[in-house]
């Protein structure tokens, strides 16, 4: 709905000037007879300047009234939402004296609420004490002893200087006080002096025997002493007394006077400050920051005894240094550790080297034996193949052909038989330290789209590099013979130790044949004598069984050398 406000216009800490999330909105604070309204414009035209020339004027405001709360992170209660600049209304302007505002009197009403509503006001008194360059807590003639005032900005008066303040008023529930003031020097006034109390940390900081802030010391003068805990760049250094730190706020002192060495006894003499803050209507109490006792002199702080010439940094000094000649001495040892674990590394190395090689050349020459052995004889029966069919010649065609088809059988083996041997020299198959990956990786060049299942429950360590190799030998052969042989599409190997005896078997689902008729050495077929030499090498046997349903299985057995059977 349509509203309008009228009243005099002020800013303060609870509703600034500008949102701090959105710089676009603008707040205005207006105050009259019927208590405190908000209102707020998203407008570019209320610029801050134009909002901050309002402070102290009587304003009129024409805007929607919304009972909810404003769209920002402030919960400000029922907000007037203007357009811009243009609903605001100056009825009559801010004073040209910010001073000419009424000055504090003794009949102000102790209701919080109704001090707050009194908007702008004079005080004027003592400055007991200072603190952050921005906070004053001011002594004063009558019923409340002192205040404290929130100085908006600029230099902040000297302690004991006499001075008028005007700001806005409000309360902690201890103290009037002015929050955004500005001061000026005023003539001295009759005060009395503030009396000094002899103080402890436990005095401060408890309350009928309870721990709590002892609310009866703040604006009064105490002394208190203890030993220097720390000190930080804001004005502040820390105390122990009896046990428990009390903060010195000495930010009203010159620089060279706010430096207290830490491990020093000293006595301060200041004003108890308690840092309450002020009251808000959705707080029945306001809330308590901390209690500190703020030094107005340098002579507030009289030291009581130096530090000790062994300070706990000198001593952290010497253990840092006995530190680092141990990490030092450890960082040696650790040095020489690893250059000799590095040096055996190279010694090891270079014998693994000299050990892989031996192998190769070892594999290399065993593999040189059996290719000659196996072509050697391969081709020896190739001649003798090619010699019968020359002496048959042109008058027994029929025998000629015989022995060059054998002939042909044997050349075609010869070529398995080099090619294989060529894989073997390349092949990492060995290297596998599972016996079913190498029988895979044996397998893959030749099955192409044939099915294959692996299944070698055996582990590597049993068996030498020399019994791997005939036994990936002897799988291939029998595979590869179903696969040629048999038609076979699918092809299963499966393998275990039976005591101590290695059992695997080599299945297929081809046509099957009969290994007494199957064609041998004489027809020029070299598969399956292979398989049974190789096996002679390692005392095993082999058994050919047909299944149902088709497909053959070879059964091989070979004992393990060092177990029983």
């Amino acid at each position: 709905m349509c509203a309008g406000l009228d009243g005099e216009r002020r800013d303060d800490d609870s509703a600034r000037s500008e949102d701090e999330f959105d710089a676009n909105f603008r707040f205005l604070v207006i105050q009259n007879e019927s208590g405190t309204h908000y209102a707020t414009s998203p407008s570019d035209d209320i610029s801050k300047e134009f909002v901050d020339g309002l402070v102290g004027a009587e304003v009129t405001i024409d805007g929607i009234r919304d009972p909810a709360s404003p769209p920002n992170r402030r919960f400000l209660g029922p907000t007037v939402f203007i357009k811009g600049s243009k609903d605001i209304h100056v009825v009559k302007p801010a004073p040209t004296d910010p001073f000419a505002v009424p000055e504090v009197n003794q009949d102000f009403t102790t209701n919080p609420a109704g001090i707050a509503y009194r908007g702008r006001h004079r005080m004027r008194g003592r400055v007991l004490a200072v603190w952050q360059g921005r906070s004053a807590l001011i002594g004063r003639e009558g019923q409340a002893p002192f205040s404290r005032i929130e100085f908006a900005d600029g230099e902040s008066p000297r302690c004991g200087s006499f001075i008028e303040a005007v700001g806005y008023l409000e309360t902690d529930l201890s103290s009037l006080n002015l929050t955004r003031a500005r001061w000026r020097p005023t003539e001295a006034v009759e005060l009395p002096e503030p009396a000094i109390t002899n103080v402890t940390a436990k005095d401060l900081f408890s309350f009928d025997g309870r721990p709590a802030l002892n609310a009866t010391f703040y604006g009064k003068a105490v002394r208190i002493a203890g030993t220097v805990l720390n000190r930080t760049e804001g004005g502040h250094f820390q105390i122990d007394s009896g046990g428990m730190p009390v903060t010195v706020d000495v930010s009203a002192l010159p620089a060279e006077a706010q430096t207290s060495e830490i491990g020093a006894k000293v006595e301060v003499v200041g004003i108890c400050i308690l840092d309450l803050s002020n009251w808000r209507p959705n707080d029945m109490f306001p809330r308590a920051r901390g209690l500190f006792v703020a030094a107005r002199t340098p002579d507030d702080i009289h030291v009581l005894a130096r530090p000790s010439w062994w300070t706990m940094k000198r001593l952290l000094s010497v253990i840092v240094v006995l530190v680092g000649g141990l990490v030092a001495i450890i960082i040696w040892n650790l040095s020489l550790q690893a250059l000799v674990v590095r040096r055996a590394r190279q010694l090891y190395k270079a014998d693994l080297k000299r050990a892989t090689s031996e192998l190769r050349v070892k594999d290399r020459t065993r593999l040189a034996v059996e290719l000659h052995d196996a072509l050697s004889q391969s081709l020896t029966g190739v001649s003798m193949e090619v010699e019968a069919a020359i002496r048959h010649g042109v008058g027994n065609p029929g025998e000629m052909t015989r022995h060059l088809a054998v002939a042909d059988k044997v050349l075609k083996s010869c070529r398995n038989e080099l090619r294989n041997s060529l894989w073997d020299l390349r092949s990492d198959a060995l290297e596998a330290r599972d016996l079913g990956e190498a029988i895979r990786r044996t397998l893959l060049p030749h099955v192409r789209d044939i099915e294959l299942r692996i299944r070698f429950n055996v582990p590597r360590s049993l068996l030498t590099d020399n019994a791997t190799h005939e036994i990936l030998r002897i799988i291939r052969e029998l595979a590869v013979n179903g696969i040629s042989h048999g038609g076979a599409k699918a092809i299963q190997v499966a393998g275990g130790v039976d005591g101590g005896r290695l059992l695997f078997s080599v299945r297929d689902d081809g046509a099957g044949f009969d290994p007494d008729t199957a064609p041998g050495v004489l027809q020029g077929h070299f598969g399956l004598e292979g398989v049974r030499e190789r096996l002679r090498q390692l005392k095993g046997s082999l058994v050919f069984e047909r299944m149902p349903g088709g497909g053959m299985r070879a059964t091989v057995a070979i004992p393990l050398p060092g177990r029983k059977p």
